[in-house]
């Protein structure tokens, strides 16, 4: 954004403009969230449709410390992982967990030199087990 300020107001007057959700990855602090009282991450639910009635925020920290390493991707895993997790439906506090710590897990990769072989399935330390 190139904003400066103090992130919680920042983030508040723009879910003013129309956003739900704002995440804000911080690194090895792990994200924070903001969401309006319309949020719901429940969403594809065609069962209980019911929103919060107040706005929120918070902090989910990392689970374990990160690898030292390149940070390279590690927004885009992040991203990739947290939004197919609010696809799926989980809870707002899970989908940033998971997409903490397999953005965490990419920090130990250099850059995208694994990506083929993560495409090709080859990376299974990276693949749920379930």
């Amino acid at each position: 954004m190139g904003c400066k300020g103090d992130l919680s107001d920042i983030a508040f007057d723009q879910l003013g403009m129309k956003p739900r959700l704002i995440a804000i990855t911080l690194g090895s602090q792990g994200a924070q969230f903001f969401t309006t009282a319309s949020f719901n991450s429940h969403w594809n639910s065609l069962i209980d449709f019911s929103a919060a009635t107040v706005a929120s925020s918070g902090r989910v920290p990392l689970s374990k410390p990160p690898s030292k390493g390149d940070p390279t991707g590690c927004g885009d895993v992040w991203g990739a992982t947290a939004l197919a997790r609010l696809l799926d439906g989980d809870a707002l506090r899970d989908v940033i967990s998971k997409a903490n710590e397999l953005a965490s897990q990419n920090v130990g990769q250099l850059g995208a030199r694994n990506l083929f072989n993560h495409l090709e399935g080859k990376l299974s330390h990276f693949e749920e087990t379930e």
